[in-house]
């Protein structure tokens, strides 16, 4: 009988577990022998990693998620263990880096509700620029600007930069949900 590539994939692996957990010397022998040629050279392996990353972007992304998510609960550990030793450092970031940090919280909001589009940094301080650096919908232009969606994203807005306008912190609130017409009829 022959399998397809996915099922004899799956044998090899679950025969190599099997292997492995047979032969534990073998395994902590090969594992100190690549620990010791990269502590060797570094440089050669990151370049290689870099190549096969970059030429295989897709087969890389597959293969991280399939680590993620057979690791899930050993990453958030990892996670919490860094955020917890490194709280001033990551705090210190956050501070000098807001603009940095709302962007990426933005992102992460958008990708949790699974809403299209994405915008960097430079993206957003062009549209402010290119706004004259003030609100949107009052015109003020004396305080930090917050990230707005004109269509928000509980309704079904992108996050893409065409969506995306500078609102003081007041307007930003009081919009709420409601889309940047709508606001704009009510004030």
């Amino acid at each position: 009988m022959l399998l397809s590539p996915e099922e004899q994939r799956a044998k090899n692996a679950a025969y190599m577990r099997l292997w492995r957990a047979a032969h534990p010397e073998y395994v902590t022998a090969v594992r100190a022998k690549g620990r010791a040629a990269y502590a060797e050279n570094p440089e050669r392996y990151k370049a290689a990693s870099r190549l096969r990353r970059s030429s295989n972007p897709d087969a890389v992304r597959l293969a991280d998620s399939r680590y993620h998510e057979r690791n899930r609960d050993k990453r958030i550990e990892q996670m919490r263990l860094y955020r917890e030793a490194n709280r001033d450092r990551i705090k210190r970031w956050s501070q000098v880096n807001r603009i940095a940090r709302n962007v990426l919280s933005h992102s992460r909001r958008a990708r949790v509700i699974a809403a299209a589009g994405s915008f960097t940094v430079q993206e957003w301080l062009d549209k402010v620029a290119l706004l004259g650096g003030c609100c949107i919908y009052c015109g003020r232009d004396d305080a930090p600007m917050t990230i707005d969606h004109k269509m928000p994203l509980s309704r079904g807005g992108s996050n893409d930069i065409s969506n995306i306008v500078p609102a003081c912190q007041p307007c930003n609130s009081k919009k709420a949900k409601r889309t940047a017409e709508e606001y704009l009829a009510i004030a």
